[in-house]
């Protein structure tokens, strides 16, 4: 039913649950594809506050990175025991326009997401909760696990 599964995370504590959820769905059928997509946000700083980095030998990209990895970790765990192929696409820019671009450019035909009600009342306000952006913006069915 469906066979190119898009999972976005940010590394929150709903993320296991729904790598669990996407093993259950696909069962024995290793020819579905998986992609884990997490979509990294690097911070704008001053030159000055950069160069000092740098200088210092600390590169923010590769921190920014690292912590995203660490992040995935746990939900690359629960496919690699579940004998579940993946692929990882690590992504930047808005989290929002970002998910949609890179589902309709794997074709996804599902995007599972989690609900986790982390959003301050003023960023569901104004600029929506993610997860109804993403309902209300993708071409394809949307998932969503409390």
């Amino acid at each position: 039913m469906f066979n190119r599964i898009l999972f976005p995370t940010s590394g929150s504590p709903i993320s296991p649950k729904i790598a669990n959820m996407i093993c259950q769905l696909i069962k024995e059928d290793h020819d579905r594809q998986v992609q884990i997509l997490t979509v990294a946000e690097f911070p704008n700083m001053p030159s000055n506050v950069s160069m000092l980095l740098d200088d210092a030998g600390v590169h923010v990209e590769d921190v920014i990175l690292e912590d995203v990895r660490a992040r995935i970790d746990q939900v690359v765990k629960i496919f690699e025991e579940n004998s579940i192929p993946y692929h990882i696409k690590i992504a930047t820019g808005d989290p929002i326009k970002t998910i949609i671009k890179e589902a309709d450019a794997f074709q996804a035909d599902l995007l599972i997401v989690g609900h986790h009600g982390e959003s301050s009342f003023a960023d569901f306000l104004f600029k929506g909760n993610i997860t109804v952006q993403l309902i209300n913006e993708a071409k394809c069915p949307v998932m969503v696990l409390k």
